[in-house]
């Protein structure tokens, strides 16, 4: 089970980001973890591109 981005801590939001970065490097149709990296990138205010990009891929995974 993957934590909801938003519940994080700031100090912790960058670690979740590489954690998911670590999971889709494994499986990169790991729906839950392209999902939570674009919510993640966002949140912190990571390159909005990248976000963005995540959120279309875990569309693109779990287009429901």
């Amino acid at each position: 089970m993957l934590l909801d981005p938003a519940d994080l801590a700031p100090h912790d939001r960058a670690k979740a980001e590489a954690d998911y970065t670590e999971a889709l490097t494994i499986d990169p149709k790991f729906f839950q973890a392209s999902n939570n990296r674009c919510i993640t990138r966002a949140i912190i205010g990571a390159d909005l591109k990248r976000a963005r990009r995540d959120c279309l891929r875990a569309q693109e995974v779990n287009p429901k």
